[in-house]
Order: structure tokens, then sequence, then C-alpha cells
């Protein structure tokens, strides 16, 4: 199944859908990664302050795939260092 992941709602409800396909629970997870059961709640649930790399690990370890794609005309400005934008503006200027 290939789903555009656009926010971190939409990699938490990727990396649930991958946990439930396996059949485990958050805490089975939480367990095997060595990380509490309400972090695995949290990536799940999207939140935005969790770790790309415990998060690309978790996705990793349920078979998630998540493939890029560079799309050629997207003009974006560059930030400012030390600013970030919200991925969710960049978006939504398509």
């Amino acid at each position: 199944m290939k789903v555009p992941i656009r926010s971190s709602q939409d990699l938490g409800e990727l990396i649930a859908l991958g946990r439930k396909r396996r059949g485990l629970s958050q805490r089975d997870v939480a367990k095997k990664l060595g990380v509490t059961q309400a972090w695995i709640s949290r990536v799940e649930r999207g939140n935005q302050k969790c770790w790309i790399g415990q998060v690309l690990r978790l996705a990793t370890f349920l078979n998630v795939d998540l493939v890029g794609e560079v799309t050629p005309d997207k003009k974006r400005e560059p930030h400012v260092k030390g600013e970030y934008p919200d991925l969710d503006t960049l978006l939504e200027e398509d």
C-alpha cells in the first residue's frame, strides 16, 4: 500500500498500521525496541517531537518502507539559519 506521508500524523498512522498488521501491541513493540509504550503511542498519534532516528528504527522494525520522491518545479524559499519552516505550510503553498 502506497500512502503519501505529508505530516507526522500520516507517518503515525502508517506506523500503527504496520504494527497492527504484524499482530503486535504497542507494549510488544516498545519492549523489543527498548522504548516505552507511551513513546510508541506518541509516534502513532503524530507527535512532532519524537526523534527521527528512533522513528526510522521503528518503521524499519515494522517493515514500513518510507520512500521519498523529489518532484520538479516545486519552488521553495530557503529558510534562515536557525528558523525552520512549518512543513504543513510549505505543502499548502503548492
